[in-house]
């Protein structure tokens, strides 16, 4: 777990993800009081859309880059040196990335596909399928619509902030949401543990 934290405070990758996500923020707020909307919901509605996509974004690449750094970097046999215990240093990557980035089940998606592809490039991709793609499909079935990640994830937070609509209880949604992430980091979890690693 030491390791992994170490990275997060040390490397760069977190603190640039961060500062972009800072200065999106300020460029938003910088357009907003320059242009000046008429509309009074456009100072919440425009800010909250852009911060949250921003955020989105930086989770994800958070997420595949914590998974994906041991493989793209060649240290990942010196870290299985040093903790032979595949599921003791995976566990730890995915504590640290679902603590750090503060959403889980985006986190759980980015890191599943950082771990089946072993790139950054491949755990993004998979990352922006499974939220957009394959979750917009399982929302056309007929009586799944409202137990997708999407929707599941939306009635969690409302029933946590007690603002919005929700289709699901609070126990239905957390149960769910972490089911989806068991789902989705399964593949990942086993192809780590059952391959040799270059």
């Amino acid at each position: 777990m030491r390791a992994e934290v170490a990275k997060v405070r040390y490397l760069p990758m977190p603190r640039w993800t961060a500062a972009a996500l800072a200065a999106i923020t300020l460029v938003v707020g910088v357009v907003l009081v320059i242009l000046e909307p008429s509309n009074p919901s456009k100072y919440i509605s425009v800010p909250g859309t852009a911060v949250s996509v921003s955020a989105w974004v930086a989770t994800l690449i958070f997420g595949v880059w914590l998974s994906t750094l041991d493989f793209a970097s060649g240290t990942m046999q010196r870290t299985l040196t040093a903790e032979p215990r595949r599921t003791h240093v995976l566990s730890s990557k995915l504590v640290v990335t679902l603590v750090v980035a503060a959403i889980a089940g985006l986190a759980a998606a980015a890191a599943a596909g950082g771990l089946l592809s072993r790139s950054v490039g491949g755990g993004i991709a998979l990352g922006i399928v499974f939220i957009l793609v394959f979750d917009g499909f399982i929302s056309y079935i007929p009586g799944l619509e409202h137990f997708t990640y999407g929707a599941l994830t939306q009635d969690l937070s409302n029933g946590i902030t007690g603002t919005g609509e929700t289709h699901n209880g609070l126990v239905v949604a957390l149960l769910g949401s972490i089911a989806w992430c068991a789902l989705i980091i399964a593949p990942g979890w086993i192809r780590y543990l059952r391959s040799d690693l270059k």
